[in-house]
């Protein structure tokens, strides 16, 4: 009678857990680790992770490697400020019940299309 108890227990463990039971734990576990396995990338310049201050912030180790790796990508001289402006500077003049234009503003320079347009209005002037 005990032996018959015991097995009917395990029967029971059995028919009380769903189908699949350890199969959906092990799959949870698989997925927790290969998303804690996936790196986040960081773009940073070589120089200025390590010209900053090293007690600002620490970098994985993982990370120092890869930026040895890639050292000679990064610029020795890194710029300071705003690059030089540029001679053309666009810009686009807003008029009431103007519709917006689906094309290029200014096909050649700002000192040019200016002159244009002055021309233009002298033209209508007569």
């Amino acid at each position: 009678m005990k032996i018959k108890r015991k097995k009917n227990k395990k029967n029971r463990e059995k028919k009380r857990r769903p189908r699949g039971f350890k199969e959906k734990k092990q799959r949870k576990t698989k997925r927790r680790s290969t998303l804690s396995k996936k790196r986040t990338l960081i773009p940073f310049s070589y120089y200025i992770c390590f010209h900053v201050s090293s007690s600002l912030f620490v970098l994985p180790t993982w990370f120092r490697k890869m930026l040895e790796n890639f050292k000679d990508l990064f610029p020795k001289d890194i710029p300071r400020g705003l690059p030089p402006i540029k001679g053309i500077k666009y810009h686009i003049d807003f008029t009431l019940g103007a519709t917006l234009p689906n094309k290029a503003s200014y096909k050649s320079n700002l000192e040019e299309s200016k002159e244009i347009q002055q021309v233009g209005k002298l033209v209508e002037k007569g």
